[in-house]
């Protein structure tokens, strides 16, 4: 929404620069979710126990 609230500028987004994953869901751009590094299990993954508690976790927090 920060694109929308940029002090009367003109804001601009595609399927590439959304921004974040729930920006792009809710900008209507489909499952964005899909697209978090490891997937829909990576990111149920990270909600639930975050990323330190596995190997995967740790790299899936570097590629962010």
């Amino acid at each position: 929404m920060a694109l929308f609230a940029a002090k009367g500028r003109v804001g601009a987004f595609d399927r590439q620069t959304y921004g974040c994953w729930g920006g792009g869901v809710g900008l209507g751009l489909g499952n964005c979710y899909e697209d978090f590094p490891g997937g829909i299990e990576g990111l149920c993954r990270f909600l639930a126990d975050g990323n330190k508690l596995s190997e995967e976790g740790r790299g899936i927090g570097k590629e962010m």
